[in-house]
């Protein structure tokens, strides 16, 4: 059960200081009072096991004269707190049987220390007077209290020793013999000073010695503080210590009562520590506690801001309110006394930001958080909480604000100048669109008619070496339009403009086609070989896109590679599920350190000091043309031994495959087939003159002019129309509008004739209306083929 003590004191300040301790120190407060009339009506009915007094009370009754009637009446244990230190009030204290004389300001510790010993010497001498009193009864009784004694001293928690006069321990507890180490039997009859160390017995037997001397009545108890004593195997160790004085029968006895503080006193060493990290921790964090006591209207603030808020020390008493409002910003004020006042009114926490003046005349921005504490009764009494700076916190958020509306600023200006590079950039890929058509129409052009005459010198019986001259100009312009395909092609992926459409393709159509147009270059270099597909395997890929990759990938083995070599082209699953494709030579390989380059456009690694024809672009496009299906390219190469480069693409789902168009045999119209052709290229123009004057059944007639054409069409209908789509008064969608508005014309077969081979014009011009449209430079063949075609139907 917690010992009860009563509080008689008239200062509100220290009640509740004291009050706020006791309840640290684990003691239950029954009561206070100011008035020592009123306390002597209270405290004999609590019966209290100790009181704490001042000896200046409020009433006509002092501490001394109050304390004289509990300890002799009552039988109270009184421990007074004073500020006077001089000797009769001393003096007057220990004739009323006073146990302790603390002076104020109390120092917790030996506050706490005064009381337990207090309480314990009180619970001793309470059981004493009962003994004492029981003897004077009758022997039975007072052998039973000395037995009660001796019970309550050989139990007791801390050591209690009895010595005489010459300071011979004449009794020795339990808790003596396990504090010290020796049993009862080995230091009873010993002096005292066997438990004190050698430097310090000295000063123990003059502090005995003064207290011998001291004035006594009866019991007394005199704490003597912190001192150091020896166990028997030499240790030592700090104690608290509290004697009394008793004379009985002519003889004086000293009873001490020894506490270990080895516990305490580094419990409290470590409790200082904490406190000086958490000093220095508010110091860095620049926050201070505060306390804000309701009932005076005064305020304590810790030193942890390097600058206290206005004039604010380290307690500042008056009208707190009031003297501190006027330091607050006049913008806050409102806002800080309704924060404050309702948490007086509802108790709920403190949560504020204000700004405050310094006595410099800076502003000052702090952070106040607090709790309220309310009595008994539910009556706010204090307010306490901290204290924080964060003026460089809204100096920092005011930088941030600046920064954030520069950075808008910035990034309004920039996307600004973003969307203007954009539409430049735009404007540039337009620009490019237009170059490449017309670069593509402007070397079509003359190709057309290279290639044209160089078919038509070939099929001429010329001798053999007019023959292979003409043979080579076809070659050569053959090799100028797969370079000019080649740049187009990476050209429109560059800008943006890919031309793939994935479908489920089965890798046996696709090797074989493949297979089919580097026939000729392998069996040129007696190459041996191979082609492997299951056909189970399908790939989703564009097959345009996938042929064109897999014939360069095997021109490219077919040159590399020596005559009589072997290359292979096979498939087959990856672990992943795609579907590998492999083109493997036997050739001079690729070193290591080249293959990083070997993607480049326009690096052929050296090849072009070889007679191998090239013009590096083919392995640049063939990588760009796989990665827009959905793949990647890749290549494992060993000098001397060959190399082999593989595809990883989509798998593609089973489907049937379009059976072949059926061949139909071309036969001569069954009339003369009457064609117009409106070119405003003269070269183009004797070329198609002399493609057509191989066939009998065919008329030929020539515009340079659409004008000059849509006149001639109209005065003598032709059977069919070929119309270059780039003229110089109009262009081929003007003279087909005007075909078709024109009632006689407008069902005449119309083929569009063009050096732009892009896939959109393609498009435009079908759904335009076009029957057919020949991409220049086209092959005699294919236009024999597709005239004699028009012709059979008509």
């Amino acid at each position: 059960m917690m010992e009860r003590i009563f509080i008689v004191e008239d200062e509100a300040m220290a009640v509740m200081a004291i009050m706020d301790y006791l309840k640290l120190f684990g003691y239950s407060v029954c009561g206070h009072s100011a008035h020592a009339e009123k306390a002597l009506q209270i405290i004999p009915e609590l019966a209290p096991d100790l009181v704490l007094m001042d000896i200046r009370l409020a009433g006509n009754m002092d501490g001394i004269e109050l304390a004289s009637v509990l300890t002799s009446k009552y039988g109270v244990g009184v421990v007074f707190m004073t500020a006077y230190t001089d000797e009769d009030t001393l003096a007057k204290t220990e004739q009323v049987g006073a146990f302790a004389y603390l002076v104020k300001p109390i120092e917790p510790s030996s506050l706490r220390a005064t009381i337990r010993l207090a309480l314990q010497k009180h619970k001793i001498e309470r059981a004493l007077r009962q003994a004492f009193r029981k003897i004077e009864e009758q022997s039975e009784i007072i052998q039973r209290s000395e037995a009660l004694y001796r019970g309550i001293v050989e139990f007791a928690s801390d050591a209690i020793i009895t010595m005489d006069s010459s300071s011979i321990i004449i009794a020795f507890n339990n808790a003596a013999e396990k504090l010290f180490g020796y049993s009862s039997s080995e230091i009873v009859g010993k002096p005292v000073e066997r438990l004190i160390p050698a430097n310090l017995r000295i000063r123990h037997a003059a502090a005995v010695s003064a207290f011998s001397t001291e004035p006594c009545s009866g019991r007394s108890m005199r704490h003597l503080g912190s001192m150091t004593c020896l166990r028997q195997d030499g240790s030592v160790f700090p104690s608290e210590i509290a004697i009394s004085r008793v004379n009985t029968a002519g003889r004086t006895l000293y009873t001490a009562i020894v506490r270990d503080m080895t516990e305490r006193l580094a419990t409290e060493k470590k409790l200082v520590h904490q406190n000086i990290l958490i000093t220095h921790a508010q110091k860095l964090a620049k926050l201070s506690s505060w306390e804000w006591d309701l009932t005076n209207n005064s305020i304590t603030v810790t030193e942890g801001m390097n600058r206290l808020p206005g004039q604010i020390s380290e307690k500042y008493n008056g009208d707190v309110v009031d003297e501190y409002i006027k330091m607050v910003h006049p913008g806050d004020r409102a806002s800080l006394l309704e924060a404050v006042q309702r948490t007086i009114k509802d108790g709920n926490s403190l949560d504020v930001e204000y700004r405050h003046y310094l006595p410099d005349g800076d502003i000052q921005h702090l952070h106040a958080i607090g709790n309220v504490v309310s009595d008994d009764s539910g009556m706010p009494v204090r307010i306490f909480g901290s204290l924080q700076d964060i003026s460089e916190r809204k100096r920092a958020e005011h930088e941030l604000r600046q920064l954030n509306e520069l950075l808008e600023a910035r990034v309004t200006q920039r996307t600004g100048e973003l969307k203007t590079a954009k539409e430049m950039a735009e404007s540039a890929n337009q620009a490019k669109t237009r170059f490449l058509a017309n670069m593509s129409h402007e070397l079509r052009n003359p190709l057309s008619a290279i290639m044209g005459f160089a078919d038509m010198l070939v099929s001429a019986g010329l001798p053999d070496e007019p023959r292979g001259q003409a043979e080579d100009i076809r070659r050569a312009g053959t090799h100028l339009m797969a370079l000019i395909d080649d740049l187009l092609d990476l050209a429109r992926i560059e800008v943006g403009r890919p031309r793939v459409e994935l479908t489920s393709l089965p890798l046996t159509r696709v090797f074989a086609e493949a297979t089919s147009l580097t026939s000729a270059a392998l069996l040129a270099r007696r190459i041996q070989y191979s082609c492997h597909a299951d056909g189970g395997l399908f790939v989703q890929a564009d097959g345009a896109r996938l042929r064109q990759v897999l014939v360069n990938l095997l021109s490219n083995a077919a040159k590399y590679t020596h005559e009589g070599g072997r290359v292979a082209l096979s498939a087959g699953r990856t672990s992943e599920g795609h579907i590998r494709i492999s083109v493997t030579d036997d050739g001079v390989g690729i070193p290591a350190h080249k293959l990083k380059d070997l993607f480049v456009p326009f690096e052929r690694l050296g090849a072009e000091k070889t007679p191998v024809a090239g013009d590096g672009i083919g392995l640049a496009l063939s990588r760009k043309l796989v990665e827009l299906m959905g793949g990647r390219i890749g290549v494992e190469s060993v000098p001397g031994h060959g190399t082999t480069f593989f595809l990883d693409l989509p798998a593609g789902k089973d489907t049937p495959a379009a059976p072949p168009p059926a061949d139909v045999p071309l036969a001569e119209p069954r009339r003369s087939l009457r064609v117009l052709y409106i070119e405003d290229d003269p070269i183009n123009r004797r070329l198609m003159q002399a493609a057509l004057a191989k066939h009998a059944a065919m008329s030929l007639r020539c515009a340079e002019r659409g004008s000059e054409g849509l006149a001639m069409a109209e005065a003598d209908p032709p059977d069919v129309i070929l119309v270059d789509m780039h003229l110089g008064d109009m262009d081929g969608y003007d003279v087909l509008q005007a075909l078709r508005q024109h009632p006689r014309l407008s069902g005449i077969p119309a083929i569009a004739v063009s050096a732009a081979a892009q896939t959109s014009e393609v498009r435009r011009a079908l759904e335009a209306g076009y029957r057919h449209y020949l991409t220049k430079p086209f092959s005699l063949a294919e236009l024999s083929a597709l005239l004699l075609r028009i012709g059979s139907a008509a």
